[in-house]
């Protein structure tokens, strides 16, 4: 049964979790290999195949190895969290959105009595897409030589030193570390609205990961590095439903991504991969709800209405959520199901129109049961 909705500003995800030493040396193998994705898009059989998208189909995003890039930022610690808004790309391109990205940085605040704890006004021609595990939010700006990219992250309040994340920075840019007695030159400490925050200005050249990777206090983030392990293992497979139109290079952390049209409307559908549990059920439920605009509430609430599925051999948890919405549009349906799998959580998600998710809910459901995995501890014959 859905769950009821009340407004709101924007959508929530909380920080982001942990995982162990294990986890983390296992995620940090550097895989060759592609995504493997099923290549059925427009396909009505029941033959289940899979095809390998080569790493450079996926590589359309951000500028190319040897361009002069800028990168701006904004860190803003809040209560328990701290977020970081970012903005990288050819540098002629960031420097024309400077102002925007500036009156973007301003105009966030904090509601002490809100349902969520952040809100903002995007400037005109951003556009906003839903959050995912990795991110509270990413607006597209389309650019002149190509889109931005602006993101939106929310990680816990010890999200490490502010040199940490220069540093990081710096070397997705192509910088050497900074020197201490530097970092002022790079720095600018502003109130927002009683918020002390650190605008971040830099230019290098790109190395061609440019925007890869989201802070994670200085290390690199076992979620991510995790699902470049699992991603890259040629073996999941799926059944793609009739009608489904499936992008040939999903853009990350997407594994594979379907887009569902009827008339004027459209749904989106992903699927996604990350070491651990991702914060668990609870935390996972907060995220999906902020998605669609529904607040926090009880944890009797929010999971009263968390149904099983079983897929690939695993028990998931399957939620249905209406809501209305993140940017003003119409009544929101989220339907999500988190998988477990060989120590990761698969997240397949559908979310569009109210109207046309119901119809497709089917769809959805028949799709997620026909997942396999090959290889890996716990596969499937």
């Amino acid at each position: 049964m859905p769950v009821g909705a009340t407004s709101r500003s924007e959508a929530y995800v909380n920080g982001l979790p942990t995982t162990s030493r294990l986890r983390l040396v296992r995620g940090m193998a550097v895989l060759a290999g592609g995504l493997a994705v099923v290549l059925s898009a427009g396909c009505q059989s029941d033959e289940i195949t899979s095809y390998t998208v080569p790493r450079e189909a996926r590589s359309g995003q951000g500028p190319a190895k040897g361009e002069k890039v800028r990168l701006l930022a904004a860190v803003v610690p809040h209560g328990d969290r701290t977020w970081f808004l970012k903005l990288v790309g050819p540098e002629a391109d960031v420097s024309a959105q400077q102002p925007a990205f500036d009156r973007f940085v301003q105009s966030v605040n904090f509601p002490d009595k809100a349902a969520e704890p952040i809100a903002w006004t995007a400037p005109e021609g951003w556009r906003q897409e839903p959050g995912n595990e990795q991110r509270y939010a990413t607006f597209r700006i389309e650019a002149q030589s190509k889109p931005l990219e602006v993101t939106v992250v929310a990680l816990g309040r010890e999200a490490g030193s502010l040199k940490a994340n220069l540093d990081r920075w710096r070397g997705q840019i192509g910088l050497p570390p900074v020197p201490e007695e530097e970092i002022t030159k790079l720095t600018k400490e502003v109130d927002i609205h009683g918020v002390k925050a650190t605008l971040v200005d830099m230019t290098g050249t790109s190395t061609g990961k440019t925007g890869t990777m989201p802070p994670f206090a200085g290390k690199r983030a076992p979620f991510l590095e995790g699902q470049r392990e699992a991603a890259a293992r040629p073996g999941l497979k799926y059944e793609t439903p009739p009608g489904w139109k499936q992008d040939p290079s999903p853009r990350s952390p997407r594994i594979a991504s379907f887009e569902v049209t009827e008339g004027e409307q459209h749904a989106d559908v992903t699927v996604t991969v990350f070491a651990g549990d991702v914060g668990g059920l609870r935390n996972n439920v907060v995220r999906w709800r902020g998605q669609v605009g529904l607040p926090e509430a009880s944890d009797a609430e929010m999971l009263k209405d968390v149904k099983k599925m079983e897929a690939a051999g695993s028990t998931g948890d399957y939620l249905d959520l209406v809501g209305p919405g993140t940017g003003g549009e119409k009544a929101t349906r989220m339907l999500a199901v988190s998988l477990p799998h060989d120590d990761r959580t698969w997240f397949f998600k559908m979310t569009g129109p109210a109207e046309l998710v119901g119809k497709q809910k089917a769809a959805f459901e028949a799709f997620v049961k026909s997942v396999k995995f090959d290889g890996g501890k716990g596969a499937n014959p």
